[in-house]
């Protein structure tokens, strides 16, 4: 009982002790009981087992097995390495030397940290020491009894107590990710390199903070490609190698996202689907596990002004003349208006892209006037193409899209505005021509 100020008390206050016994007064068991003791704290759901107690002659297939199924329930072993001041690697003592990784051999340290006369020690086969030497505890000879002991099996107490700790911090943790803890915790010792596997003496502060999660890295270079009208394919580095997912937000207005969906650990890439053609949407990742989330994710920027990536699925390819001549009545009756005309009419014969219409003299193509800044795409005359249509905001300026002629031949597709600059001037003098004016001239 801890708080009552008699004798002493241990580090976990609130747990419950099965009190096991295989051993008679001399010191003497056999495998078969401590076998039975094994089985029946598996069967009774205990989650670590203190064994203070080996032989060299404990080897046996059964007791192996034992301690694996205890291993298989999820239970950590903890056992003292020996106190014949021995080698294990070279003279191995059962149950510490199993190949199991479930089990932890624990050494022996003095209060001037060092490596106990008496304790067994191997440099691959015992994994850390603990305080066992002049270690007052309870003692066998009354309830009330207290004496100063020392050995391996004080030791292995003190690793079996920073392990139930450990249980009650973090109680998702599995038998692999206490003794992960313990090992990464512990305080390097001069006297204990080359002895034990890691060279140092327990430490439960240090293997609290030893396995308390970090937020992980953010996530970079996230692209937003449309690979259809109704879909953009998502793609992105991870930089974390401690995140239990990502979680990718979408926006349609840069300001107000929303989580469309949560990946597992190590995803890279995602599709959106079910978007509507020709729309801007935003796009953010970020990684995330027990202690938080990453930051967002960073980005090759179109515009300074944008935080996020915008993307829009593209619009089903069509011939440039069969949306001018889709549109050219809104188009007339709005040019009409601006003139003056009634009711907007608009009346001379025009040529558009190679077609004649009885619907207006010559358009600028497009309806746009020549030379204005916009964002739409011009093909070739005549071209069946696939590529991106509108898809340029607020004449910003990209990269020509791939296209393709209806003999699947790559034909470059460029900025409207682009091809009005480079066509101009023959433009102009084929519409003198066709006036009548010397040398083409149209001023």
């Amino acid at each position: 009982m801890g708080d009552n100020s008699v004798g002493v008390v241990g580090v976990a206050w609130r747990v419950q002790l099965m009190s096991c016994k295989f051993i008679d007064s001399q010191g003497n068991g056999a495998i078969s009981d401590a076998i039975t003791c094994i089985d029946y704290a598996r069967k009774q759901h205990a989650r670590i087992i203190n064994a203070s107690w080996g032989d060299t002659t404990f080897q046996s297939a059964a007791l192996h097995d034992a301690i694996a199924s205890a291993r298989d329930a999820g239970i950590l072993f903890v056992a003292a390495a020996g106190n014949s001041s021995g080698d294990n690697d070279a003279n191995p003592l059962y149950p510490a030397s199993y190949p199991l990784d479930n089990i932890i051999a624990v050494a022996s340290t003095n209060r001037t940290d060092g490596l106990s006369f008496f304790s067994n020690y191997g440099a691959t086969s015992v994994e850390l020491a603990a305080p066992g030497e002049d270690i007052f505890s309870s003692w066998n000879d009354s309830d009330s009894g207290y004496q100063y002991e020392s050995g391996t099996s004080m030791a292995a107490a003190y690793v079996s107590g920073a392990a139930a700790v450990l249980m009650a911090h973090a109680p998702g943790d599995n038998y692999a990710a206490i003794r992960q803890r313990i090992l990464t915790g512990t305080d390097p010792l001069p006297a204990l390199q080359g002895k034990v596997m890691t060279g140092g003496r327990l430490n439960l502060f240090n293997a609290l903070l030893a396995g308390a999660p970090t937020t992980p890295a953010a996530p970079t270079n996230l692209a937003a490609t449309a690979t259809s009208s109704s879909a953009i394919n998502l793609t992105w580095t991870d930089n974390a190698d401690n995140e239990q997912g990502f979680r990718v937000e979408r926006s349609a207005d840069n300001a107000s996202f929303t989580e469309i969906t949560t990946l597992g650990a190590s995803v890279t890439s995602y599709t959106d689907t079910s978007l509507a053609a020709s729309t801007t949407y935003y796009y953010r990742v970020r990684a995330f596990n027990t202690a938080g989330n990453s930051a967002y994710s960073t980005r090759r920027a179109p515009r300074p002004s944008r935080r996020h990536r915008p993307c829009r699925p593209r619009h089903p390819g069509e011939r440039f003349c069969d949306f001018v001549e889709q549109h050219q009545p809104d188009m007339d009756r709005q040019r009409g208006q601006r003139a003056g005309l009634p009711g907007g009419a608009l009346g001379r014969q025009r040529e558009l892209h190679g077609d004649h219409h009885a619907r207006g003299r010559r358009d600028e193509l497009h309806g746009q006037r020549l030379g204005r800044q916009h964002d739409l795409l011009l093909p070739r005359a005549g071209v069946q193409y696939r590529g991106q249509l509108g898809l340029f905001e607020h004449g910003e300026r990209q990269d020509p899209v791939a296209a393709t002629d209806r003999a699947g031949r790559a034909i470059r597709v460029e900025r409207f505005c682009d091809f009005v600059e480079q066509h101009q001037p023959d433009m102009d003098r084929q519409r003198g021509q066709r006036a009548g004016l010397p040398g083409g001239a149209l001023g």
